[in-house]
């Protein structure tokens, strides 16, 4: 990408700036950038190192980059929370698309006897005590973020159903910049009167079958919204073996928008025994 030298002068303070241009739109149910349709070929990244955890540096950030663009990979999505700000520096030089997430979950907080309780989700999401949190967070990530030219979609956070506690921030968003579309996922897990809300930009799905895209998309009159799948081809420890069904079908419709493969690495912990995983330190 061309980026142009910014120099910031104020009150005996110096600040210098690399600074792009592009343009997003949604045009109908196509998701565009300089006005030209656009595939995300993309990734989960979490900031992990097998001998440092989740301290990561410079080089770290610079090499999984390099990475990517060898492996013809041109988005990221930073699950499930702002990467450290460098890192943006990085795909801004690079160009590597970039939407943005808050760190905000309900994941952890809302689990019964090893599983999921959904309708906890929803309770925390309608929950006003948990509105300026949302809100904080969310305020947080544009804040940041927002002059960075590679952030072309911002992520409300990931797993955490829907309600009014997110309207104030996602409204902030909205305000603050009117130039990048709103992505979130857990419309697919909230009450189904904020489906189709004018809050979030496009429509997005974990894991969805050929068939589940087919059926709640391409062939719903309703759904007139570009489709992303956030997650999908589960990668970790396996082939991405059912990659290639994907991609026909994202190629031959308009609508889709691509995806983001979980996930851009394993998280293992260099130990003398070798590479450890979840379960290999004796916890359940």
């Amino acid at each position: 990408p061309k980026l142009y030298h910014l120099s910031l002068h104020a009150l005996g303070e110096k600040i210098e700036e690399r600074v792009g241009f592009r343009e997003i739109s949604i045009d109908g149910c196509v998701f565009k950038i300089n006005g030209e349709a656009v595939k995300l070929k993309g990734v989960n990244r979490h900031e992990f190192n097998p001998d440092t955890a989740a301290t990561v540096s410079l080089a770290d950030m610079a090499k999984d980059i390099k990475l990517m663009k060898e492996l013809n990979v041109n988005a990221v999505r930073t699950s499930h929370y702002p990467d450290s700000p460098e890192f943006y520096l990085l795909t801004d030089a690079y160009g590597i698309y970039v939407m943005d997430e808050a760190d905000l979950e309900m994941h952890g907080a809302c689990t019964r006897e090893g599983g999921y309780d959904f309708s906890l989700w929803s309770e925390y999401a309608e929950d006003m005590l948990f509105a300026p949190g949302i809100t904080d967070r969310h305020t947080a990530l544009v804040e940041r973020d927002k002059n960075r030219t590679s952030v072309i979609i911002w992520s409300l956070g990931n797993e955490s159903s829907f309600g009014k506690a997110f309207f104030e921030g996602v409204e902030y968003i909205r305000a603050r910049d009117k130039t990048r579309p709103v992505h979130f996922e857990s419309l697919q897990q909230a009450d189904p009167k904020y489906y189709f809300t004018d809050r979030v930009d496009m429509v997005s799905m974990m894991y969805p079958s050929i068939e589940r895209i087919k059926e709640k998309i391409l062939d719903n009159p309703e759904e007139t919204r570009p489709f992303v799948m956030c997650e999908y081809s589960h990668a970790m420890g396996n082939s991405c073996g059912d990659i290639a069904e994907y991609w026909e079908l994202i190629y031959n419709n308009e609508q889709m928008m691509g995806g983001f493969v979980w996930e851009w690495a394993d998280h293992a912990i260099r130990g003398e025994r070798g590479f450890l995983y979840g379960g290999d330190f004796g916890e359940s």
